[in-house]
């Protein structure tokens, strides 16, 4: 198994107590995106 690149993701976080949202970044090893042929057999190995 290949060992994924860190990745950072921006999301929105509201702030509920102040009524606002601000950007937040959350960090995460994201494999890469599959061809359609894979995902197809995936689902099926799934189901």
């Amino acid at each position: 198994m290949q060992i994924q690149p860190i990745k950072t993701i921006e999301f929105e976080r509201p702030q509920m107590d102040a009524g606002t949202s601000c950007v937040a970044n959350a960090w995460a090893r994201v494999p890469e995106a599959l061809e359609p042929a894979e995902k197809t057999v995936l689902k099926d190995r799934i189901r």
